[in-house]
């Protein structure tokens, strides 16, 4: 299974989301085995994801999610993907996951409201 394709950039004032695409596993990767994100994301009990694991979450999230990586002048901080928050709403969610480096409120808030 591949990741499941888009071609929807959503652009803010500061933040770009852009599809993820195959060619995001190093950072994704990078991303998922940083302490400090996995604290915050994962808890205390997990302290690291092989690529293999990292493909199969994103691949499997991807079909029926739009998965995005965010980025503030043309630097990836993070990533997202947009759901439906159930088969009966209209609505969706968005689930992020930003680099403990880049977190900063002001692009958090800007990546929720203004999305």
């Amino acid at each position: 299974m591949k990741l499941g394709e888009h071609e929807s950039t959503l652009r803010g004032e500061t933040v770009v989301l852009r599809p993820m695409t195959e060619d995001d596993w190093d950072i994704l990767l990078k991303w998922n085995n940083d302490p400090d994100v996995l604290y915050f994301s994962e808890g205390d009990d997990v302290t690291s994801h092989s690529l293999e694991q990292i493909q199969q979450i994103y691949r499997k999230v991807s079909q029926n999610a739009f998965c995005f990586i965010i980025e503030v002048d043309g630097r990836p901080i993070g990533e997202c993907w947009l759901q439906r928050m159930s088969n009966h709403s209209p609505n969706l969610s968005i689930c992020d996951r930003m680099s403990a480096v880049s977190i900063n409120t002001q692009y958090r808030e800007e990546t929720e409201n203004d999305f």
